[in-house]
């Protein structure tokens, strides 16, 4: 099994002919634009801002960003490492679902490296990625992220929910083979993705006379849980980082937490300890030239 070549091109190209005459020329403006938002085009003056183009992002907790920036040399962990690093080991016995699909996609995408070696991100346009993984964003640098990065449409775990359970787990059971040929339906490349966030973002039968802005394009290039999944062959050191992104709604919970402790009520220990973990993950940062950014709106970026 491997990942088709031009799938993503052939997919977009019939998703806009699909669209009625009455409004054709309105949804190719738009996929133009969604490519273009993806390399950092504006849609207006065709200028390239590097700095509003998609990005490779990995949200942890502020918690662990002092130990991540701590030296140099200290790396991004995954699940196993975790388990290596503590001295842990899964219990035996039959493998669980991460691990199913670890195993599966280091198979599909060839991966030079061991299947416990592989790394999850999101692609983001403009945002602070996904909340639920961990309030600070870690944006990868351009240079480490290749044109054959291995990319899918979707969360990988969604090939154990329905309705793909019903094809990788016939019967209640994991069936690697057809979870491959599966993932392989819903991948592509870093350098497919305007078509994959193109197919992503427009719908069939989307009949509007507006065109998508780029805030609408990067709402719906990451929505809550609902991303485009990055492999990673590897891990990264804070010296891989761009930057970190915190979400503006957080940050005006760590002002309200500041102010609330010198005017009162006084907040609770948990969120006193929040905050004091932003203040060092931010230390820890600063301290290695990671520039931190607030992301206030998801429109363009000057």
């Amino acid at each position: 099994m491997s990942i088709t070549a031009g799938k993503w091109a052939s997919r977009a190209g019939r998703l806009l002919a699909a669209y009625p005459t009455s409004c054709s020329a309105w949804r190719e403006a738009d996929g133009a634009t969604i490519r273009g938002a993806i390399r950092g085009v504006s849609p207006y003056t065709g200028n390239v801002k590097r700095d509003g183009a998609a990005k490779v992002v990995f949200n942890i907790s502020s918690v662990h960003v002092p130990s991540l920036a701590a030296s140099q040399m200290n790396t991004y962990l995954n699940r196993y490492d975790v388990s290596q690093r503590i001295g842990g080991t899964r219990p035996s016995g039959a493998a669980d679902a991460r691990e199913n699909i670890d195993r599966m996609l280091a198979s599909l995408i060839g991966s030079s490296a061991h299947w416990q070696g592989l790394y999850y991100a999101a692609v983001e346009l403009n945002g602070a990625g996904i909340r639920y993984y961990g309030d600070v964003c870690l944006v990868l640098r351009d240079s480490e992220v290749g044109a054959d990065t291995k990319v899918l449409n979707r969360n990988s775990f969604d090939l154990i929910c329905e309705p793909l359970r019903s094809v990788t787990s016939p019967r209640g059971t994991w069936d690697a083979v057809r979870a491959e040929q599966e993932a392989a339906e819903i991948a592509g490349t870093w350098d497919e993705l305007g078509d994959m966030a193109l197919c992503k973002i427009l719908k069939p039968g989307y009949a509007d006379d507006r065109r998508l802005t780029i805030g609408a394009i990067s709402v719906g290039v990451l929505a809550d849980e609902d991303y485009l999944e990055v492999i990673r062959e590897k891990s990264f050191t804070v010296g891989d980082l761009a930057e970190a992104r915190l979400a503006a709604a957080d940050a005006a919970v760590d002002g309200l937490v500041a102010d609330r402790l010198r005017r009162g009520p006084l907040p609770s220990w948990t969120e006193l300890l929040w905050r004091h973990r932003r203040r060092k993950a931010d230390e820890a940062l600063k301290a290695r030239s990671v520039p931190t950014r607030v992301v206030v709106s998801a429109g363009r970026v000057r």
